[in-house]
């Protein structure tokens, strides 16, 4: 007779020889697969964003993103919404990591909402690419719809 144990993630009688039970080890071998895109993905968006920052003119904004009270408001952000893409938690339904903090209403826009806790949401880089095509067809809409994310997060709506 083999040994036997548990899986560690869903308390399964597992042969001793392996780690988790066949469908615990698929999902953590898909969570894996997922990480490594994504970190691919990042590895691509830093060399973007260098190239980015090298063409920017706006030297006030500049200064801003650099500015520690923008490290602070984003380290506040981050924390408040648990370091998730808050888009991809409510309107997909899974949960990712977020890449960058966006301004609902763009600094360019309003200078003043740029440290609003509530003009800040934490997304990926693909969400965010996807938040500015939607706000060339419907800004006010795609605005509106991330306030009514962050009022669900928040318990408001």
């Amino acid at each position: 007779m083999a040994l036997k144990r548990f899986c560690p993630k869903c308390k399964t009688l597992i042969d001793a020889g392996n780690r988790y039970c066949s469908p615990c080890q698929h999902k953590i071998d898909e969570q894996q697969a997922e990480r490594m895109k994504q970190r691919k993905e990042q590895g691509k968006d830093k060399e973007r964003h260098k190239r980015y920052k090298a063409q920017r003119k706006d030297q006030r904004e500049q200064r801003f993103y650099s500015s520690n009270d923008w490290e602070l408001m984003k380290q506040a952000i981050i924390n408040k919404y648990k370091g998730m893409c808050i888009y991809t938690y409510y309107i997909e339904n899974r949960i990712v990591s977020y890449d960058t903090i966006h301004h609902i209403v763009p600094v360019k826009d309003d200078w003043n909402m740029r440290l609003h806790l509530y003009n800040l949401i934490p997304v990926t880089e693909s969400v965010h690419q996807k938040l500015h095509k939607m706000y060339e067809k419907d800004k006010e809409g795609t605005q509106q719809m991330l306030n009514n994310l962050i009022a669900k997060w928040n318990g408001w709506g």
